[in-house]
């Protein structure tokens, strides 16, 4: 039996095969150095902008915002009672610390809300940075 040549052209699995030999499916898939659908957007929406999908980075940015709320809250809570209660009249004193108390939660709250998407953001991007640096595009 004579050896079948191996056409270029030809786009089918097999490889040519000798007499002896049985077809050999050709290696179809990931070159080493190739990334992933997955990685490459990744990679468009770590660098140039678009909705991440990492549930790791997720749950960093809520636990960090949740945290930035609740020493936000906490410290307006406190600024606020002390505000309201310093700037009071002598007999309005207790209304006015309950409402100055709670403008200081609700505003705390709020810049401890912005404060932590800011700062999480910021650090996500540049960590996701030095990922992308080494290789890695998980």
């Amino acid at each position: 039996m004579a050896k079948r040549s191996h056409d270029p052209d030809d786009d089918g699995d097999l490889d040519g095969f000798g007499e002896n030999e049985l077809p050999k499916r050709k290696q179809r898939g990931k070159k080493s150095d190739s990334i992933s659908g997955r990685q490459a957007y990744n990679v468009v929406s770590d660098t140039v902008g678009g909705v991440n999908f990492r549930r790791s980075d997720n749950a960093f940015q809520c636990r960090f915002i949740l945290f930035g709320i609740a020493i936000g809250s906490g410290v307006g809570l406190i600024v606020g009672s002390l505000w309201g209660g310093l700037s009071a009249n002598e007999g309005k004193v207790w209304s006015q610390a309950g409402a100055g108390a709670i403008g200081g939660l609700l505003g705390g709250g709020f810049l401890g809300m912005v404060l932590g998407l800011l700062i999480s953001g910021v650090w996500l991007g540049i960590y996701r940075a030095g990922e992308h640096a080494r290789g890695k595009h998980d």
